[in-house]
């Protein structure tokens, strides 16, 4: 219920200063936007609230939720890019619908699920502070109608407070990081630079391509660089008798962590033997509703690495709860190019084309020594994983 009566003003002043108030040894992000979440419901008088922060593949994601009935409508809003809440990203302004019922709606599949959710309306605002902006503060509403002017300049006020707060803590957290990332780079540097020339002189291959080896070694075995470094300095590691860029090893899975690696030459066979990888990977976790798409996907990232990247090609796969993800990188800096079509070589890549018609979620990470095209297909059967 919204705050009234002779203790209103106290009441938000008082939730203004919590906002702000970000710098304490225990504070956290988490447990921070779920109260935002709460206390916007509360003062603000609506059905349920959201919170995007700025960021990944859309621009913005999902941080926090008040209001379980909204959970659908919101996730329909992030796999559709668009609705009030990307309105809102999008332009740096506030943005809305007073009635999800209304005719000819700028987002076309937006009104039914917000009927299905019980929601009519939603307004959005930007969570910013000076110039800077860190996400968009969501407000739905069962009752259809425009949010009045003071509940505007309300929801504004903490949107603004909760961008002030959460600055002023990533502030604090960098310089944090900052000192400690000084001290353990150098840390780290001496084991790196140590095992750049012992792969150099074992190898009889130059530096620089010693160290793209130590990064390709570390991604697949999902380790840092300078833990791989420290094993081959140590004499634990030998990364020269190590069959991962001259041959497919079907690893075994990691049944704990539902992960599995492998490097591959940048070679014609590649996305042959990726596809076999990725079967055997899949098999073994007992995810075989999807083995075909999730092979044939693969193949097409593969193909592209191979063509358009440089090798050697790493590919990486990771079952979480809800989704499988496959990533596929290689040291190419061109941009990720689509096919015009498939070939009769069956070895040709069909393009991004198919990855986009059939992954769940795809994109593409650039790096600094390369890039990484990802997809995720959803699992059938979550609560069997």
């Amino acid at each position: 219920m919204a705050v009234a009566g002779a203790g209103a003003s106290a009441r938000i002043y008082g939730i203004l200063v919590e906002l702000t108030d970000t710098l304490g040894p225990d504070f956290d992000v988490s447990g921070y936007l779920d109260r935002f979440c709460s206390l916007c419901a509360e003062l603000l008088d609506v059905t349920a609230t959201a919170v995007f922060l700025a960021g990944g593949p859309r621009g913005i994601d999902l941080a926090a939720l008040h209001g379980e009935q909204a959970r659908t409508l919101m996730r329909h809003e992030l796999d559709d890019v668009s609705g009030p809440a990307f309105d809102c990203h999008h332009t740096g302004r506030p943005a809305g619908c007073d009635d999800f019922a209304a005719p000819a709606l700028p987002w076309p599949t937006l009104g039914p699920v917000a009927a299905a959710c019980g929601i009519a309306a939603e307004y959005a605002v930007p969570m910013r502070w000076r110039e800077e902006t860190v996400g968009v503060l969501a407000l739905l509403s069962a009752s259809p109608g425009a949010i009045t002017d003071d509940r505007v300049s309300l929801a504004t006020s903490m949107a603004s407070a909760a961008a002030s707060g959460l600055l002023h803590h990533r502030d604090r957290a960098w310089q944090t990081e900052l000192a400690l990332g000084l001290r353990t780079a150098l840390e780290d540097a001496v084991p790196v630079e140590q095992a750049k020339g012992i792969l150099a002189e074992r190898l009889s291959i130059g530096v620089a391509e010693s160290l793209v080896l130590l990064s390709e070694y570390a991604w697949a075995q999902f380790r840092s660089v300078p833990a791989v470094a420290a094993d081959v300095v140590a004499g634990r590691l030998d990364i020269a008798k190590e069959p991962l860029l001259t041959r497919l090893g079907i690893p075994e899975a990691d049944r704990g962590a539902h992960r599995a690696s492998v490097v591959l030459e940048a070679e014609p066979t590649a996305p042959r033997a990726a596809r076999g990888f990725v079967a055997s990977v899949l098999r073994s976790w007992g995810l075989t509703e999807y083995a075909d798409t999730a092979c044939l996907l693969t193949s097409e990232l593969v193909t592209n690495a191979v063509r358009h990247g440089r090798g050697p090609v790493g590919l990486r796969i990771g079952r979480g709860h809800y989704e499988t993800v496959v990533e596929v990188r290689d040291h190419g800096k061109d941009e990720v190019r689509r096919s015009r079509g498939p070939t009769a070589d069956t070895e040709t890549g069909r393009g991004l084309a198919i990855v986009e018609l059939l992954a769940d979620r795809w994109g593409v990470v650039p790096g600094d020594t390369g890039k990484t095209v990802w997809f995720a297909l959803s699992n059938a059967d979550p609560q069997a994983l």
